[in-house]
């Protein structure tokens, strides 16, 4: 029994009878909902209310980071990194996850960035990578390389079409059974409450594979989280740049493809754009796991009104689905020295694609690669088995009362965007969220590839705008700032 199926299994033992029996053996999902709900309630509780908790400016700014070295055959090394400006990692959208496989060629990563609550994306990065780690599994019994590349996709794109139909309609088929069946009426109103919030909540997910075997990686993406490659090359004068490789599609209604999709889904409807998407700050992305109420009939909705007191069909919401889970996929083939940057919207929304991959030349010439590892435990060696690596090691990082920083974020160099080596394409020469700053880097003594990205996304060479990012008078605006999330990848 996989790590996540004993979880559900233990919390579902929790539950009182009744509980279990209105939600049947197949909505493990609302039973870990509903146990994570009281879980906290009984948390919460047991906290005075005088207590650090429950005061913001006594809340503290967490960055969690880790690096495994050599974790599987073709990787020299992943450096990890989590910025939470919530203070409590379970509280965040965003999730990090990395399944690695002893004995198969399969090494897997993930990044789930939720954009309307959390619900979505805590069940995804408690169980996505598992459940693709199983369907890989299938795949090796077939041992037929000849198909091997058709079929690793079928697989990504059928394990997200799998999570969304088991967050967006098994639970609230489970429902509509219970209610049908004559549950208690108060049971079956507690019940559908934690249903709806689950399959109302919307979260993103950037998926990589990698195929140690045939130096394949394969990328799946739903959402703003993003991935890319850098490949490096020798210039004629013997300096190495990085061409630039983007392997996700941004799915937002900045992408010109996403509105004629939409457009072309819903012809009858020219003002879905400002209707559905521009009147809800929270929706972001035209692709999602969850955000239900953009994917229910009209019927369902109507149904989950009357019966579970969720809310009225939205009159502009006319021919649902809107919103598909529907992945767009990228194949290539690794070149020894790529460099993988797969990371949440937080840092994209703050660097440039060609940006975060100099950056990580920089840091490379720099030699910090071959510095020791600082972290709370030691550098994450090849497992023995199959395993879903635990959550990241966290620091606690106080909220800068004085202009001061982290010792962690220490700079030994400035380094100028003109110097980053690539090709600089894009003429963002300041942040576009803090347009007064113009960009300029540092490389920081820290040994993790990723936590020097986080620096220079937050504010780089200027001490005094990281402080501000990193201070509790921010918080919660999302306007400011995003939590971060991201996996660097080195590649043999």
């Amino acid at each position: 029994m996989s790590q996540f199926a004993r979880s559900v299994f233990t919390r579902w033992r929790a539950l009182s009878p009744a509980s279990q029996f209105l939600f049947g053996a197949s909505s493990g999902l609302a039973a870990y909902r509903v146990w994570n709900r009281r879980q906290q309630h009984s948390d919460s509780s047991s906290h005075s209310p005088n207590s650090d908790s429950t005061d913001p400016s006594k809340q503290k700014v967490v960055l969690g980071s880790e690096t495994l070295l050599n974790p599987h055959k073709g990787v020299s090394r992943v450096d990890q990194a989590q910025l939470i400006f919530d203070g409590e990692p379970e509280k965040s959208k965003n999730g990090i996850r990395s399944l690695r496989t002893k004995g198969t060629p399969w090494f897997a990563l993930a990044i789930f960035d939720g954009s309307i609550g959390r619900e979505a994306s805590s069940f995804l990065r408690n169980s996505f990578l598992d459940l693709m780690g199983g369907a890989l599994s299938e795949i090796l019994k077939e041992d037929n390389k000849s198909n091997r590349t058709s079929l690793i996709e079928e697989a990504m794109r059928g394990l997200y079409v799998a999570a969304d139909g088991l967050i967006t309609h098994e639970t609230v088929e489970a429902l509509q059974k219970a209610y049908s069946s004559g549950t208690h009426r108060e049971k079956f109103i507690f019940a559908a409450t934690e249903v709806v919030a689950v399959a109302r909540a919307a979260s993103g997910a950037l998926l990589g594979v990698f195929d140690a075997d045939e130096k394949k990686l394969y990328v799946a993406n739903v959402g703003e989280a993003r991935a890319v490659l850098g490949r490096p090359r020798k210039t004629a004068r013997g300096k190495t740049i990085y061409d630039i490789h983007v392997l996700s599609v941004d799915h937002t209604l900045d992408n010109p493809d996403e509105v004629t999709r939409l457009l072309a889904a819903h012809p009858n409807e020219p003002d879905l754009l400002r209707e559905l998407f521009a009147a809800d700050p929270e929706r972001r992305t035209t692709r999602a796991f969850g955000d239900a109420r953009m994917k229910w009939s009209r019927e369902r909705q109507k149904w989950l009104h009357e019966t579970a007191l969720s809310d009225a069909p939205s009159d502009e919401c006319r021919t649902p689905p809107y919103i598909t889970v529907e992945p767009s996929m990228t194949t290539i083939d690794i070149q020894s020295g790529d460099v993988l940057v797969m990371a949440s919207h937080g840092l994209f929304e703050c660097l440039t694609n060609e940006e975060v991959v100099g950056l990580v030349g920089v840091w490379l010439e720099e030699g910090h690669a071959d510095k020791p590892i600082l972290s709370n435990k030691q550098p994450t060696p090849a497992p023995e088995q199959t395993e879903q690596t635990e959550p990241l090691p966290i620091e606690a990082v106080d909220a800068p009362t004085r202009m001061t920083l982290p010792e962690l974020l220490l700079t030994i160099k400035p380094v100028e965007r003109v110097d980053l080596a690539v090709t600089l394409t894009e003429n963002k020469t300041h942040y576009s969220k803090w347009p007064a700053f113009k960009k300029r880097f540092v490389c920081t003594t820290f040994p993790n590839s990723a936590v020097h990205l986080i620096q220079n996304a937050l504010g780089g060479a200027h001490g005094e705008l990281l402080a501000l990012n990193l201070a509790n008078g921010l918080r919660g605006n999302a306007q400011v700032r995003d939590d971060i999330s991201m996996h660097v990848v080195f590649f043999e």
